[in-house]
């Protein structure tokens, strides 16, 4: 009868250890799933930020002649969005090392 219970014991604790196993798993996935969209993310804004800064270059040279203190406020956005997408490379690139 002890042996019995021991090997129940067994099996209950293998089917429990097997159940946190796949929680495990599962939570490793979702973990990778949220990252890669997060570098997906990373990928698609400086795309979508490239004709942004075209067009603030472009009101640059419009505004250059009739309002200074516009143009000092594009220069400012327009080195805001460089530092924005150097950072975002580098944790591309840390992304890519992984």
């Amino acid at each position: 009868m002890v042996m019995l219970d021991l090997v129940v014991l067994v099996l209950v604790l293998l089917l429990l250890l097997l159940v946190v196993l796949v929680f495990l798993m599962l939570l490793l996935v979702l973990i990778v799933k949220i990252f890669h969209l997060f570098v997906l993310l990373v990928v698609l804004i400086p795309m979508i930020m490239e004709p942004i800064e075209f067009f603030i270059i472009l009101l640059d040279y419009l505004i250059l002649a009739k309002n200074f203190v516009a143009f000092r406020l594009s220069l400012v956005i327009r080195l805001w969005l460089t530092i924005w997408k150097t950072h975002m490379s580098r944790l591309i690139q840390l992304y890519l090392l992984l």
